[in-house]
C-alpha cells in the first residue's frame, strides 16, 4: 500500500476564525483572496503549504491553529476530548469543552436505550412481571441520568451506564 503524501501538491486555503481554529478547508484553485482576506461569512483565509509531518490534512485541522503573532501555523495541545473547543477568549489561550454538549449526547444514547427496551413494559411482553419489574428498574435508572452523572464524565465511555437485566 502506498503511503498518502503529507505535503499537499497545491496549497490547501483554510477558513479560520478569528481564534485561528480552521473551519473549511478546500484546494486552492484560484476562487479565494490574498492570505489574511476575510470572507463574506467572516473566516479568515490563510494557506497550508505543508502538513507538518501529519498524515492527513484532518489531523493537521485538529492539531493546528493560524497565529497572528507568529503569522504561520501553530501547533496546539492535543484535543482532550471530542466536546472540546480551541477557545482563544482564555488567559492563555487553550483547549475549553462544554459540558452541556456531553449531557446533550448522553441524553440521545439514553432515549435510544430507552426506544430499544420499550417492548419490556408491554402488557403483551413474554417476560413474566418479576423480569419486567427488573427492566422497569432499569429503565428508571436510565431516566435519572444525566442528573446523577458524578461530573468527572469528559467522554460517553466515562458515564457510567446502568446494567440490563438479563433476558433469561
Amino acid at each position: 500500500m502506498q503511503e498518502q503524501p503529507t505535503t499537499p501538491i497545491h496549497p490547501v486555503v483554510a477558513l479560520h476564525d478569528n481564534y485561528g481554529v480552521i473551519h473549511i478547508t478546500q484546494e486552492d484553485t484560484g476562487v479565494y483572496g490574498e492570505d489574511g482576506t476575510v470572507t463574506n461569512e467572516g473566516l479568515i483565509i490563510h494557506r497550508i503549504y505543508d502538513l507538518e509531518g501529519l498524515a492527513h490534512l484532518g489531523e493537521f485541522m485538529q492539531r493546528y491553529i493560524w497565529c497572528n503573532d507568529l503569522g504561520w501555523w501553530k501547533l496546539v495541545p492535543e484535543k482532550p476530548n471530542n466536546y472540546a473547543y480551541w477557545d482563544g477568549t482564555i488567559d492563555p489561550p487553550g483547549w475549553n469543552w462544554d459540558r452541556s454538549i456531553l449531557v446533550e449526547d448522553v441524553k440521545i444514547h439514553r432515549a435510544r436505550k430507552l426506544f430499544e427496551t420499550d417492548w419490556t413494559q408491554m402488557p403483551d411482553s413474554p417476560l413474566t412481571s418479576e423480569q419486567q419489574a427488573a427492566w422497569a428498574l432499569y429503565r428508571q435508572e436510565l431516566r435519572d441520568l444525566p442528573s446523577n452523572l458524578s461530573g468527572n464524565e469528559v467522554t460517553l465511555d466515562d458515564v457510567t451506564w446502568p446494567v440490563q437485566p438479563a433476558l433469561s
